[in-house]
Formats: C-alpha cells, structure tokens, sequence
C-alpha cells in the first residue's frame, strides 16, 4: 500500500471534477522522485463514518478499504484503472488516487465523440471483467456501469471503483443506495434470498455488463424511459428489460448476446470468457 498524503499538491477543493453517488473527484497534482508531477484524480469517499465522531466506526472502514486495496494495488490489466495509492488529509479522510484521464467515463466520451468506437469499448470493459473473475479468489466488480468504466488517453476502457459497494455497505456508514444503482443491477441483488449476506457474485456482474453495453449503444442509462428507480426494480424482477435501439448494426449484432447475459436465473447467465469470445467474433460496423 502506499500513502501519497504528502505528495499531492494543488488539489482543486471547492471546485470536483465530478461528482458521485459514493465520491467526489477532484484534481491534483502527484509530486515524483524526479522532482516533477503528474495529473492525478483524488477520488474522495463518501460515508458516514466521516461525518460522524464513531472513532470505531472510521477504524473498521480503513481496515477494510485499505484490505480491498492492497489487492488492487497487484492488479495490472490494460482495462484496469491503476490504483496509485490513498491519501488521508483534512478536509477528507479518505482518499483513493487514481490517474487522470482527460476523455473521462466510457459514457461522457461516447456522447462528445464523433463515431466512438462503442464495440472497442465494450470489448475491453469485457476483458477487464475477465481479468479480475480470473482472479483467486474471483474479484467481483458488483457496480459496472460507464461512470465506472474510464477511457485512457489510447481510447482502451478502463474497470475502476470495482469491489467497493461491499466495502463501503458496512452497518452504519452505508449511503442509502449500498446495493448500487437499481437500473444496473441483476434481479437476485435487487431482491436478495433472506439468509444471503452478500448478493453480489459473477453471475451479477455478468448481468450489470450487460446494462453497460445498453448504456453505451442508447446514450442513455438503462430503463431511461422510466423516471423511478422503484418502477424500474419492479420491471427488473418481473423479468422486463431495455427496449433494443432500432436503425443499429451494432446493437443487432449484440442483442443476442446481451440477452444471454440478462437472464432471469443467475445460473443461466454465460460466463464473461464466453462473452468476450462472442464480441471478438463480431464486426465493428
């Protein structure tokens, strides 16, 4: 693990970068041996904890995120986000340190760019997905959606905030939102059997690709059509998905895999190797 408290300059307090359901991000700069520095991201976590004098409370969530990334630390993956290192300063009390990337999430570049290679993106989200379920034990990501999927200076998709919602999903510091974002997220998570402590698992992050993917082809995020996530939920479990953009090579080619990997039962999903196979064998139109 190591600590960069004391070589980040220049922090844009006041002003974030972006703003997001678990964190802040903001920019700063990382002072190098060579006596320069380099553009960085200062994701600031938000929990309760830290608006909170629980002094027990704060120590069990440092355990715990510090235990999630040391793991991160050894991951190297070309659609994987490198993890720099994590910062405790006033006014934040915990801070992961990211690089910084000018073309921002999968979703913001899709949306500014000119004929973005959407195909490219979801096949490297993919292979970023197969890199940590190949993990041992298998990391599972539990909140793949764009604003977790960045895009490098190289136009490569990069997996970033994997593992965190059960991090941060500890009694008393957990948001409200601790299972993620509904409109992302498989049924059996939505709905968990009631002697099931944690209901992330591969086959959930199979289906929250699978809602990535949609995201990426409509613009838009999953079940824009609704305006409550409630609405969206009940059409979840009831088995409803997105509607298939019409006048779309690409999501022609990618419905029937995304249908596979949206399934009902969890069991019926495809594994992400097999999803990766499938949409190498298809053709960027």
């Amino acid at each position: 693990m190591t600590f960069l408290t004391s070589r980040i300059r220049h922090i844009s307090i006041g002003q974030p970068y972006a703003i997001g359901q678990r964190a802040d991000i903001l920019l700063g700069d990382l002072d190098d041996d060579s006596g320069g520095s380099t553009k960085v991201a200062v994701k600031v976590l938000r929990a309760r904890s830290y608006d909170c004098d629980d002094k027990s409370a704060r120590q069990e969530l440092r355990r715990s995120l510090e235990a999630h990334l040391d793991i991160w630390c050894a991951l190297k993956h070309p659609n994987v986000t490198d993890f720099l290192g994590l910062s405790y300063e006033v006014p934040f009390s915990a801070a992961v340190v990211l690089p910084y990337y000018s073309k921002g999430n999968s979703l913001e570049f899709v949306k500014r760019g000119t004929n973005p290679d959407v195909l490219k993106l979801i096949r490297g989200a993919g292979k970023g997905l197969k890199y940590l379920h190949e993990q041992s034990p298998p990391i599972i990501h539990a909140d793949i959606r764009a604003c977790n999927v960045l895009v490098d200076d190289a136009g490569n998709a990069r997996l970033v905030d994997f593992g965190l919602v059960p991090v941060l999903s500890i009694p008393s510091l957990t948001p409200s939102d601790e299972l993620g974002p509904a409109r992302w997220q498989a049924p059996e998570v939505l709905l968990p059997d009631e002697d099931e402590n944690l209901p992330f698992t591969l086959h959930s992050d199979v289906f929250s690709f699978s809602m990535f993917a949609v995201e990426l082809l409509t613009k838009k995020c999953p079940f824009y059509h609704r305006k409550k996530d409630t609405e969206v939920i009940r059409e979840i479990i009831k088995g409803l998905r997105p509607y298939k953009p019409t006048e779309s090579p690409l999501a022609d080619q990618l419905w029937p895999i995304l249908q596979e990997c949206w399934a009902q039962a969890p069991g019926d999903r495809p594994g992400i190797s097999t999803i990766c196979i499938k949409c190498d064998e298809l053709t960027n139109l």
